[in-house]
C-alpha cells in the first residue's frame, strides 16, 4: 500500500468509529476529553499544518477528521463550535492559527488539542448539556439520533 492508500484506510477507520468513541456520556453531554483522546490517537501525518478547508491531498484539519464537510456540520463539530464560542474562542481562528494563545504550537494537532484542553478547563457541565441540546437543533445531522 502506498502512503495515500494508507491514509485513506486509516480515515475509513476513523469515520467508522468516531461516533462510538466520541459519544454522549451518561450525564447527557459529550466530554471534551473524548475529543482530546480521539484526536490524540490519530497519526500526526494525517493533520495538515497549513490552513485548509477540511481536506486536501490526504491531509485533514481537525474538523475534517471529526467528520465535517463543506456545508455539512455534524453534531460533534457543531457542539465543539458552540463550546469554543462559550469560552470566548472561534474554532476557525484556532484552526487557522490566528489565536495568540495557541500560536506557539508547532503543529495543528498540538495546537488544536491544546485548545481543547482550554475549552475543557473553562466549560462547566451544565452549560455543556445545554450546548449539546442546541447542537442537535443546529447541526446538519439534526434528523439523526445517537
Amino acid at each position: 500500500m502506498n502512503n495515500d492508500q494508507k491514509a485513506r484506510k486509516i480515515y475509513s477507520y476513523i469515520h467508522k468509529y468516531r461516533n462510538i468513541i466520541i459519544a454522549r456520556n451518561k450525564d447527557g453531554y459529550i466530554p471534551i476529553d473524548y475529543f482530546i483522546n480521539f484526536l490524540s490517537a490519530i497519526p500526526k501525518e494525517m493533520f495538515s499544518d497549513i490552513p485548509i478547508f477540511y481536506f486536501k491531498e490526504n491531509k485533514w484539519d481537525s474538523l475534517g477528521l471529526l467528520g465535517e464537510k463543506i456545508h455539512s456540520s455534524t453534531l460533534r463539530t457543531k457542539y465543539l463550535q458552540l463550546c469554543y464560542k462559550e469560552v470566548g474562542l472561534e474554532i476557525a481562528r484556532v484552526l487557522d492559527n490566528e489565536v495568540d494563545r495557541f500560536k506557539h504550537y508547532s503543529s495543528e494537532k498540538k495546537r488544536f488539542i491544546a485548545s481543547l484542553y482550554y475549552v475543557s478547563e473553562n466549560l462547566d457541565t451544565q452549560r455543556a448539556k445545554k450546548i449539546l441540546t442546541q447542537s442537535r437543533k443546529l447541526s446538519d445531522e439534526r434528523n439523526k439520533y445517537e
